[in-house]
C-alpha cells in the first residue's frame, strides 16, 4: 500500500512539474494590463515659450508609475499629480537637464537616445527611497540595425530573434520596455524607415506565424487631451504592423531602439502592496480602460483587452484583422495590473503568416498588409493592398514675380512625387487644391529638395482666386512640376512692412482621398513667405559676408553700370535654382557703399 501511494505521489509531482514547466514558457501573445497611459501637456521653463513636455519624459513617467505600483512607491509623488491624475511634475523633472536633458523649440521637444537611457536610470535610482541600499534599476539600450541589434555601451550584438526573445522574457516577467520608432511609419525608397521621432511603452508582443510584432502604448492624445490612446500594434493610420526588425538607414541621426528597464536584483519586486495604480481619471480623460465586455481580469476570471479604438480616434491604431479575444491565463496579478497570455497559435497549415490574412508568407503578395483575396490587378507580383501610389509635395518654394501699383504677383512652385514609383507607376488624374491663407498658420512640415525626378513640366496655370482646385495628370513618371500664382493687393503688401507679417500658401494633393494611397496623411504642405526674412545688419557681421545675391527686380533698380563696376555676375542656377539672380563678391573696402545702395533701393 505504501509503495502504491509513493508511486502515485511521484506521478502527481511529475505531472505538476510538467504543467508548471509548460506554463512557464512564454505564450504566443502576451499583454501587460495596468501600465499607466499619459499625454504630453504644454509646459514652459521660466519665461520661455510654451512647448510640449515630450514623448521621452512622458514615456519615462509611465514606466516609473508602473514600478511605483510594484514595490517602489517613491517613483511618483502622489501629492504632485494634476487634477486628472497626470504626474506632470515627474514628467518635467525627467526632462530636465539633470536627467534626460530635453531639447525644445516652441513647437516641439525631443530627447536623444543616449540621454533617455542615462536620464531614466538616474531618475529611478534617485527615487528608490528606503530601498536604495538593497536595489537599483538598470536601463539597457538596444540599437536596432539592418541585421539585428547592438548595445552601444558594451558592443554586444545579436540577431532580431535574439532581441525578440528578450522582449518576450521581459514582458512575461512584468517589465514594460520602451520603443523608439518612426511614429508615422514613413519609409525611404529602399524600404528603410525615416529618422525616428517617438518614444512609446512596449506592453506586449505577438509571435503569431513566426512574426515579431510589438504592442505599445504611445501616450498620444487628441488636442484637448480628453482622449488618450490605448493599445497599438500598427503605425498610425495604416495596416503595417509594428515589427521588431524595422530600422532606419545607417546614416540616420536617430535610429530605432529598444530599452529594457530591470530592477536588480530581480526578486526585489513586491506585488500586492495595496497601492492604487497611477491612472488618469476616467471621468476626465477617455479611453483609459484596458478591457472590454466587462472582462477586466480582476472582478472576473477572464481578461479581454480593449483593442479597437475607432470609437474615439479617427486614425487606426490596431490591425483590423487581429482580434485577440479573451484569456484566463493571468500572472503576477494585483487588481487590474497583471500580465495576460494567449497560447493558441494562428499559423496557417502551410507556414508562418505575418499579417494574419490566412495566406502563408511563402505565397502572400503583401506580407505585412492583410489581403485574403490576393488581388493583383497589374500582375507585377505585389497585391493591390500594398501596391498603391503615394503622392507627396516633396519640394516647395515661392517667388515674387512682379510688383505693380495695385498688385504683387506671387508664385508657388511644387515638385509632386509618387513615392511608390519603383513599385507602381501611376497613370491618371490627381486633384490638387491651392490656397492662399489670409492668416499665416503653423508650418506643417519642413521640406527639402529631393533628387530631381523625370517628367514633363506642367504648364503654368493662369491666375486663380485665393483658393481653387485643378486636376493634374500622371503618365507613369515619378515627378510632376507644378506652379500656381496669386495676386496680392499692394496695400496688404505695403502693410506687411517687409515680410514682418508672413504670407502663407498651401497645396493639398488628393484632398478628398479619391485615390487609395500607401500613406493618406502626407499630402498637405504649407509654406510661409517671409518667415525666414529678417533685417540684415551689414556692419554688425561684415566679416561673415562673402557674397550678396540680388533678384532681377533689385538688379534693375540698382542699374547695370554700377553693377558692372562691382563685377556682378550671374548666379550659378545649380546653386540657387534661379538664373535670373545676380551675385556680387563683397570686397571689404566696398561694403559700406554696397550697404548704402541696398538701403536706397529697399
Amino acid at each position: 500500500m505504501r509503495r502504491t501511494a509513493l508511486i502515485l505521489t511521484m506521478l502527481l509531482l511529475l505531472i505538476l512539474f510538467f504543467f508548471i514547466h509548460a506554463q512557464s514558457k512564454t505564450p504566443m501573445k502576451a499583454l501587460i494590463s495596468g501600465v499607466p497611459r499619459y499625454y504630453q501637456a504644454d509646459m514652459r521653463v521660466g519665461g520661455s515659450c510654451w512647448f510640449p513636455s515630450g514623448c521621452g519624459p512622458v514615456t519615462g513617467a509611465s514606466i516609473c508609475a508602473w514600478w511605483d505600483k510594484r514595490g517602489f512607491p517613491n517613483m511618483i509623488n502622489d501629492w504632485e499629480l494634476e487634477a486628472d491624475g497626470l504626474p506632470q511634475q515627474a514628467i518635467e523633472d525627467l526632462g530636465s537637464a539633470h536627467y534626460m536633458n530635453r531639447d525644445t523649440s516652441c513647437a516641439d521637444s525631443w530627447v536623444l537616445p543616449g540621454n533617455f537611457t542615462e536620464g531614466l536610470e538616474d531618475y529611478m535610482n534617485d527615487h528608490l527611497g528606503t530601498r536604495a541600499d538593497v536595489v537599483r534599476f538598470e536601463v539597457t539600450r538596444y540599437r536596432i540595425t539592418d541585421s539585428g541589434y547592438e548595445i552601444p555601451d558594451t558592443g554586444q550584438t545579436g540577431s532580431y530573434d535574439d532581441l525578440f526573445d528578450i522582449v518576450r522574457s521581459e514582458i512575461w516577467n512584468g517589465h514594460p520596455m520602451v520603443y523608439l520608432f518612426r511614429w508615422d511609419g514613413k519609409q525611404n525608397n529602399d524600404s528603410t524607415f525615416k529618422v525616428c521621432d517617438h518614444y512609446g511603452v512596449v506592453v506586449g508582443y505577438d509571435q503569431t506565424g513566426g512574426s515579431r510584432r510589438l504592442v505599445i502604448q504611445a501616450n498620444q492624445s487628441d488636442d484637448p487631451n480628453t482622449v488618450v490612446t490605448g493599445y497599438q500594434n500598427v503605425y498610425i493610420g495604416s495596416s503595417r504592423y509594428l515589427r521588431l526588425g524595422d530600422h532606419t538607414k545607417d546614416s540616420a541621426v536617430v535610429k530605432y531602439h529598444l530599452y529594457a528597464i530591470r530592477p536588480l536584483p530581480a526578486r526585489s519586486v513586491e506585488i500586492g502592496l495595496g497601492a492604487d495604480p497611477l491612472l488618469l481619471d476616467g471621468s476626465m480623460v477617455d479611453n483609459v480602460a484596458y478591457h472590454t465586455s466587462g472582462n477586466d481580469g480582476a472582478s472576473t476570471s477572464w481578461f479581454e483587452p480593449k483593442l479597437e479604438q475607432t470609437d474615439v480616434f479617427v486614425e487606426d491604431l490596431w490591425h483590423d484583422h487581429d482580434d485577440w479575444g479573451k484569456t484566463d491565463e493571468l500572472i503576477l496579478q494585483d487588481g487590474i495590473c497583471f500580465i495576460a497570455g494567449w497560447r493558441e497559435s494562428s499559423t496557417t497549415s502551410t507556414g508562418p503568416d505575418n499579417d494574419g490574412d490566412g495566406v502563408p508568407n511563402s505565397e502572400d503578395n503583401c506580407l505585412d498588409i492583410a489581403n485574403a483575396n490576393q488581388q493583383d490587378s497589374d500582375g507585377d507580383g505585389y497585391g493591390d493592398a500594398c501596391d498603391k501610389p503615394d503622392f507627396e509635395p516633396v519640394y516647395v518654394s515661392t517667388q515674387i514675380d512682379s510688383v505693380s501699383e495695385a498688385k504683387v504677383k506671387v508664385t508657388l512652385f511644387v515638385q509632386l512625387r509618387n513615392l511608390q514609383q519603383q513599385r507602381e507607376p501611376y497613370y491618371g488624374g490627381v486633384e490638387v487644391h491651392w490656397e492662399y491663407v489670409e492668416e499665416a498658420g503653423t508650418l506643417v512640415r519642413r521640406v527639402t529638395p529631393p533628387t530631381q525626378g523625370s517628367g514633363p513640366q506642367v504648364a503654368a496655370n493662369p491666375l486663380f482666386p485665393d483658393a481653387s482646385n485643378e486636376t493634374v495628370t500622371y503618365s507613369g513618371q515619378s515627378t510632376l512640376y507644378l506652379e500656381h500664382s496669386w495676386l496680392i493687393d499692394r496695400d496688404k503688401w505695403e502693410a506687411s512692412n517687409g515680410f514682418s507679417h508672413p504670407f502663407a500658401f498651401a497645396v493639398e494633393v488628393d484632398p478628398d482621398d479619391d485615390i487609395s494611397e500607401m500613406n493618406e496623411s502626407n499630402n498637405f504642405c504649407e509654406i510661409t513667405l517671409g518667415i525666414w526674412s529678417e533685417e540684415v545688419g551689414f556692419l554688425a557681421a561684415e566679416s561673415l559676408i562673402l557674397e550678396i545675391q540680388l533678384s532681377s527686380q533689385v538688379k534693375d533698380r540698382v542699374g547695370s553700370l554700377r553693377l558692372r563696376s562691382w563685377g556682378a555676375r550671374p548666379v550659378d542656377p545649380s546653386v540657387l535654382g534661379d538664373p535670373s539672380f545676380t551675385a556680387l563678391d563683397v570686397p571689404r573696402q566696398g561694403l559700406v557703399e554696397i550697404s548704402a545702395m541696398l538701403t536706397d533701393v529697399n
